[in-house]
């Protein structure tokens, strides 16, 4: 098992506390049919996959990876297996909180750190829907002061609410040297500007890195023009290397049509997500994943599917225009 002072001298760390763009897959979890446990080769596949096709980072135990449907043992599982997986080549950070009291969401949190380069507070778990941010903030310094010097993350979950931090709670949160990874929700630019340009005049130790992703398909190219790091998010189960190409080449003058197709194509495939990504991952390249879910278990309608062939072929198009090479998840072979 990695110790948090070997993986604090990881070349992948070292990446993290530094700041990256690029973009960080959210972790779909694949199941085998039938009693639905977690199929670990390919759990690996991905790993190779996301790595293979441009990624800046891996988020493992999210949302996307049905990661209230797990238990304890499989979240640590599955941010061990992947961290293993991947092997330093990139970052991988995974959720370590899941509700109930303080003390025992850190000693999860310890737990998770001894797998994963940073651990990640999902903010909804901290403070009821209808506390207010100063009992969010008594919660979150008790935490803090709870789990020692444990790299840490935020993640802006929209279930089971959506609790957005404020410009001031992000300058807290950098000012604290902690902080290396943060997924945002807010669903709009200036939301999202304002809390980029907060967090950057945060007091931060030296030599010290924020990045904030944004979790939105259509203001990535936003996030990176503010200062923002790029995109976490679902659509980079789909086609990661699209994300990457955008999060490398923001400024090129195709970069809004690239932008303009990750926007609209959200629409479309997050319909009966994740189980579109594993429909989509199989009936497109092959890969041996089986549809199972533990959420949102339901078979996509003939319309879901037709206009999810619909936005495969329009980024297949996309990515030979512009020369942006693809990757099967089955072989991780360029796709010719």
């Amino acid at each position: 098992m990695t110790s948090i002072l070997s993986r604090s001298m990881s070349t992948a760390f070292d990446r993290l506390s530094k700041g990256m763009r690029g973009v960080w897959p959210t972790m779909i979890t694949p199941f085998k049919d039938g009693a639905k446990t977690v199929d670990w080769e390919m759990v690996d596949s991905l790993a190779e996959w996301y790595v293979k096709s441009g990624s800046a980072g891996i988020f493992s135990v999210c949302l996307s990876s049905e990661f209230y449907q797990l238990t304890n043992d499989e979240r640590l599982a599955i941010a061990s297996r992947v961290h293993e997986r991947v092997a330093g080549r990139v970052p991988v950070v995974a959720s370590g909180t899941f509700g109930g009291p303080i003390e025992k969401q850190a000693e999860f949190m310890r737990e998770m750190a001894k797998r994963v380069d940073a651990v990640v507070i999902v903010t909804n778990q901290l403070a009821g829907k209808d506390e207010s941010d100063e009992k969010w903030l008594e919660n979150a310094g008790k935490l803090l002061s709870l789990t020692g010097d444990i790299p840490l993350g935020f993640y802006e979950s929209p279930v089971p609410y959506l609790r957005l931090l404020t410009p001031k709670m992000l300058q807290w949160a950098v000012s604290s040297g902690r902080f290396y990874f943060h997924k945002d929700g807010s669903p709009n630019r200036n939301q999202l500007t304002a809390k980029i340009e907060a967090a950057a005049s945060a007091a931060a130790p030296l030599n010290h890195a924020f990045s904030m992703y944004t979790a939105k398909a259509y203001l990535i190219k936003d996030c990176l023009d503010h200062g923002g790091c790029g995109f976490s998010g679902i659509s980079a189960n789909f086609y990661p290397w699209m994300h990457a190409w955008l999060c490398e080449n923001y400024r090129d003058e195709k970069a809004k049509t690239v932008q303009h197709f990750l926007g609209v194509a959200d629409n479309v495939i997050r319909q009966t997500y994740p189980r579109s990504a594993k429909i989509y991952l199989n009936r497109f390249y092959g890969l041996p994943i089986t549809p199972a879910c533990r959420i949102h278990d339901v078979e996509p309608i003939e319309e879901e599917l037709t206009k999810i062939e619909f936005a495969y072929n329009m980024m297949e198009d996309f990515c030979r225009r512009l020369g942006i090479p693809m990757f099967s998840p089955k072989t991780l072979d360029q796709v010719q």
